[in-house]
């Protein structure tokens, strides 16, 4: 591995590990909250965590549109992302509907506040350590896109799996860095666009 590809991949891993190491400490959080007897409502936090997963995943789909030269920008990355990546991440749709998904989740809650179509979370671990669970989830192949569930709102996003999602996108796209399916010059021009981003 050249120093480029080296140095590429620790950026990508240092911003990636850093959102989901937060959305890890929030789902913790999220737990703790709720062992207490509540007098008052608290939200669920799920759009919070749901914006930080989709935000990281933005941030992986620019990367690799940059890569492969794509001229894509919003949901066309997502788009371009979904359909590239070699594992089912549960949506098979037409573009249309894959970009409408982005449009109703991430520029939603990203511009608007709000998701078009709910955010729901995972069932709780009682009876688990946290490390248990996230096993669980992590070894999990539900998708974190539900779609057509009539009880849900036809579509919902479960923001657990989308975490893992992220990592399992983030460990393929540093692959394919790794093992030199780019050229030089491509990932010298992506690390200097992703330092002048993440500096």
């Amino acid at each position: 591995m050249t120093d480029k590809q080296h140095n590429l991949i620790g950026i990508i891993n240092e911003r990636i590990n850093s959102m989901v190491g937060d959305c890890n400490t929030f789902l913790l959080a999220k737990q703790e909250v709720n062992n207490f007897d509540k007098t008052e409502s608290v939200g669920g936090g799920n759009f919070l965590g749901a914006l930080g997963a989709l935000s990281a995943i933005l941030f992986l789909a620019r990367l690799y549109c940059k890569l492969i030269k794509s001229e894509e920008h919003g949901d066309g990355m997502f788009l371009k992302l979904v359909r590239d990546f070699p594992d089912h991440l549960g949506l098979c749709g037409s573009d249309k509907d894959i970009k409408d998904l982005w449009r109703n989740y991430r520029v939603a809650l990203a511009h608007m506040i709000s998701p078009k179509r709910p955010v729901a979370a995972f069932t709780k671990w009682e009876g688990h350590t946290f490390e248990e669970y996230l096993t669980k989830i992590n070894s999990s192949t539900t998708s974190a896109f539900q779609i057509d569930i009539p009880e849900k709102g036809s579509t919902f996003i479960e923001f657990e799996f989308l975490v893992r999602d992220v990592t399992r996108i983030t460990n393929w796209l540093t692959d394919k860095i790794s093992n030199g399916d780019f050229d030089e010059q491509t990932v010298l021009n992506v690390l200097n666009w992703a330092k002048s981003k993440c500096s």
